[in-house]
């Protein structure tokens, strides 16, 4: 625009007025596939609202931002420099306070507190009005089940590495004290789990269309088995589809399954120091792809 081009200009309308050819405004009249982002991968709708949101732009919506702030300080707009705190911010730390009341650090950590509110806030934040009690209460009804659930923290290092190679954007099957918020979105089969950000694992097809990722501990009692063959089911979609898992080794895969590496006896996986950062038994990590 500051070149003078006319066409730019153009664009900056549509932006302005939420013009802008999405998928969802141009296949408006269409079914919800052809209205989702073809970017990331995380089966949202192609809004402008996701336009600034999607994970696959996020250097893109980086520099705006940085962008945006330097043209504020050269034109001298007072109180630009100040940071403003966003509704989010103001809520999230009420919550947090509010929280702390009723559950101590021994609790629930620092660092699972400000997920939970994260997460809370992201389900919430269209809402006008969101109560502080309701928070509290969601957070009660996970206590309900944490003692029946291995608590675990995966190497963060390792997870970003396969994010990284794989283009991971979900965590599948797990809950809201295991996942990790380097995942844009996760699913849970608890319902407990749904105020916080989980996608509730009610259809056998709900992944379908998802690079995602699966971790089950070596003393799980959950059927790896009949975690596969789900999974190898969401398979037949057209829509591209990944996973990648860490479970116990199986003698017998499916045929799409390809075993890409084994993690020996005694190693590090686990960051959290409850743990003895061992592993207890051979876990090779398996690669499911669509074919």
């Amino acid at each position: 625009m500051e070149s003078g081009k006319g066409k730019a200009w153009l664009y900056f309308i549509f932006g302005v007025c939420q013009w802008l050819p999405t998928n969802y405004r141009m296949n408006y009249f269409l079914d919800t596939p052809r209205k989702q982002c073809n970017l990331c991968l995380c089966n949202s709708l192609d809004t402008m609202d996701h336009l600034l949101q999607c994970p696959a732009l996020a250097k893109e919506q980086i520099l705006l931002k940085e962008e945006v702030n330097a043209k504020f300080k050269f034109w001298g707009i007072p109180y630009s420099s100040f940071p403003q705190k966003s509704r989010e911010e103001e809520l999230r730390n009420q919550w947090r306070f509010a929280a702390r009341k009723h559950f101590p650090p021994a609790t629930v950590s620092d660092f699972k507190l400000n997920l939970f509110s994260k997460g809370f806030y992201q389900v919430n934040r269209s809402k006008q009005f969101i109560s502080t009690r309701q928070f509290l209460n969601s957070l009660s009804n996970l206590f309900t089940y944490r003692r029946s659930t291995p608590y675990y923290y995966l190497r963060q290092d390792l997870l970003s590495l396969l994010i990284q190679s794989f283009a991971l954007q979900t965590q599948g099957f797990t809950d809201s004290w295991n996942y990790s918020p380097l995942f844009g979105e996760w699913t849970s089969i608890y319902s407990e789990d749904v105020p916080f950000g989980a996608r509730l694992w009610s259809t056998t097809t709900m992944h379908e269309g998802c690079n995602a990722f699966f971790y089950q501990p070596p003393n799980t009692k959950v059927s790896i088995q009949g975690l596969l063959e789900i999974l190898t089911e969401s398979l037949e979609t057209k829509t591209p589809t990944r996973f990648v898992l860490i479970v116990p080794k199986q003698e017998i895969l499916p045929n799409s399954c390809l075993e890409i590496a084994t993690l020996a006896p005694l190693c590090p996986l686990f960051s959290d120091p409850s743990w003895d950062a061992k592993v207890e038994a051979t876990c090779p990590i398996h690669l499911t792809y669509c074919k």
